[in-house]
């Protein structure tokens, strides 16, 4: 017996010691916990908050979807639903774990502030974007139409908190309609305006009204797209000009400007063969125009078709060199316009071949209508445009440009020699694509495109190069601004348009090109230009030329009340929208122009609020613009 209690005593013993080094052992790591959680500091976010990186999704329909949501609802978090105090001792009384005496900073949320979430920093909405800044596009790098949404515009939710909203529109170009027929596009965004959460951050980029309206905007909060709830589309460029297309059933299309200056298409037939026609008013006059559809990966394209051809003679001859260096002046210098443009384009010193001359006539005619754009908006310069900042056309891009000319020309000859071509509709590649060429193209109507999660527009006279990168959307082509003016998409950059718009603008340089050649036909032997041989000044109609109806006798009226209704209906969603409403263009705009007086100018838009006089430079201050005069003279609106 006493051997068992010295046993049980050396056992009690045992265990009495153990139990201390235990207590010690476990102090030591409290102690060492505390001295942890009160020395050392939270370790930095990692890049993966700090910038998030871009997402790869394959094409489909995607909307801008914060990262890592999931369906947790509005609290993106790993915390959601356990309360304030995320630990996994819950119910266990006022000091939830089993840590006491570490202080007031409980579990292993140290130096995170008193919300003990893994959201600790990311602002009132603690969702997993929190510190990433403008939040990020899933569709970065994609060109537009990756999703079956074109047209939607970006339904940008649960991005509370993340400053402004971006769209799902990166790398879009607004311009051609490929939706024609479909009817407006619903949304389930009726009545929000997206970014209204951001007080102090700048305009919103979107807004979004009933009746499948919308409206984007600049980072100045100018609107650049607005959609109406008639169907109208409304491009906006930085020059003030506004673009304006209506889609109506049966392939009625209507463009115009605010000023009612446009075209109205319709299809037509001839002989069994489908064509397009449209018909054109501009400055008092209708003229029409005829295009051969073609169909190519589902995509309708309007391809140029002319009703006269000149000899195939003629048109070697407009890619030929001359023998010697042909001196000509346009006396453009006399015309506004040029003067306005005057930093941008600037005509060759001589003319070594007629397709240097074409090329000259060809942007000049760009400008030109860039320029009547710019005056058919009411308050020409009321976006601010300065043409002080233009950068010339090299010596380089015009030079491509002409090389684009012959390569036309060399095509337009092929054409004249089988004519009856064009009564055969095409499912193959079209021109712009046929060949494998890396064309050039004049831009000849306003667009809107988006690059980089960056709008930025092209307009009349900037010059673009398809780029041989494929884009990841068919409907798309990625192309490099060759040139630019003022506040346009930056030369050097590379850009998705649609293949409908390089299309477009391929369409006006043939049409430019067949009213030069016309020109050389008939000022040849005048101003310097060589004669022409008689053999090559012969003309030849097409054989469909008879059978094509002539132009619309309503489209001046048809084109103004267009445009009429689109304004008005645009004042609508921009007054929705909360942003005031451009001026339509539509009650008499005044004209000022380059070159007019001061007491032109005091004549149409009365005396100015203040002057500034600088001298030789004075500048009157209106209410929308300021006219800058040098020696009594307009050499500036802005």
């Amino acid at each position: 017996m006493s051997g068992l209690r010295i046993w049980k005593g050396d056992l009690s013993g045992g265990l009495a010691t153990a139990l201390v080094a235990v207590l010690f052992a476990s102090s030591g790591t409290v102690y060492a916990q505390k001295d942890k959680h009160t020395t050392s500091t939270a370790p930095a976010r990692s890049a993966a908050h700090s910038a998030a990186p871009a997402a790869s999704h394959p094409a489909g329909g995607h909307t801008v979807t914060p990262g890592n949501t999931g369906n947790r609802g509005g609290v993106s978090s790993g915390n959601t639903g356990r309360g304030p105090v995320p630990s996994g001792n819950t119910g266990r009384g006022p000091v939830p774990n089993n840590n006491a005496g570490r202080g007031s900073l409980p579990s292993n949320n140290a130096g995170r502030g008193t919300v003990p979430n893994n959201n600790a920093g990311r602002g009132s909405f603690p969702n997993n974007n929190a510190g990433r800044g403008t939040a990020p596009n899933n569709n970065t790098g994609r060109s537009f139409g990756t999703n079956n949404n074109a047209g939607r515009s970006t339904v940008p939710n649960n991005s509370a908190g993340r400053g402004p909203v971006p769209n799902n529109s990166t790398g879009r170009s607004f311009g051609t309609n490929n939706n024609a027929g479909r009817g407006p596009v619903p949304n389930n965004s009726a009545g929000r305006s997206f970014g209204s959460n951001n007080a102090g951050r700048g305009p919103r980029p979107e807004f979004h009204g009933s009746n499948g309206s919308s409206a984007r905007f600049a980072p100045s909060g100018r609107p650049t797209v607005v959609r109406t709830h008639g169907g109208a589309t409304i491009i906006h460029a930085p020059s003030g000009a506004r673009r304006i297309e209506v889609v109506r059933p049966g392939g009625r299309v209507i463009v115009t400007n605010g000023a009612g200056h446009g075209y109205m298409q319709r299809p037509i037939n001839v002989r069994g063969h489908a064509f397009v026609q449209r018909t054109y008013y501009v400055n008092g006059a209708a003229y029409p125009r005829y295009y051969r559809p073609y169909s190519y990966r589902g995509i309708a394209f309007n391809v140029y078709t002319p009703v006269r051809f000149y000899s195939p003679r003629f048109y070697a001859w407009g890619y030929t060199p001359w023998a010697r260096p042909v001196y000509y002046n346009f006396g453009w210098s006399v015309h506004p316009w040029y003067g306005f443009y005057g930093g941008y384009f600037s005509p060759y010193p001589y003319y070594a071949a007629p397709n240097y001359w074409l090329t000259d006539y060809l942007l000049a005619n760009a400008l030109q209508e860039a320029y009547q754009e710019r005056q058919d908006a009411a308050a020409a310069a009321q976006a601010g445009y300065n043409p002080s900042g233009q950068v010339a056309l090299s010596p380089r891009v015009k030079d491509l440009v002409a090389a684009e000319v012959q390569r036309q020309l060399a095509v337009e000859r092929a054409e004249s020699q089988n004519p009856g071509q064009a009564m055969t509709a095409s499912n193959g590649a079209p021109p712009i694509l046929a060949d494998n060429n890396p064309h050039v193209f004049v831009v000849g109507s306003s667009l809107i495109a988006n690059t980089g999660g960056q709008e930025c527009a092209l307009t009349h006279g900037d010059v673009l190069q398809l780029n041989p990168a494929p884009s990841s959307d068919p409907n798309f082509a990625n192309v490099q601004v060759l040139a630019s003016k003022g506040q346009d998409c930056p030369a050097g950059n590379l850009v998705p348009v649609q293949l409908t718009d390089l299309q477009e603008m391929q369409n006006h340089m043939r049409e430019t090109m067949d009213q030069g050649l016309g020109e050389m036909q008939t000022r040849q032997g005048q101003g310097g230009l060589p004669t022409i041989e008689v053999a090559m000044r012969s003309q030849t109609a097409a054989p469909y030329a008879a059978d094509l109806p002539p132009a619309e006798a309503n489209a001046a009226d048809e084109l103004r009340q267009q445009a009429q209704e689109a304004n008005r209906q645009e004042q609508d969603v921009l007054g929705q929208a909360g942003q005031g409403a451009p001026p339509s263009g539509s009650a008499g705009p005044v004209t000022i122009e380059i070159g007019q007086s001061i007491a032109d100018v005091v004549a149409r838009m009365g005396q100015p609020a203040r002057v500034a006089d600088l001298g030789q430079k004075k500048t009157y201050f209106y209410k929308d613009m300021k006219v800058v005069f040098v020696n009594g003279r307009v050499s500036d609106v802005q």
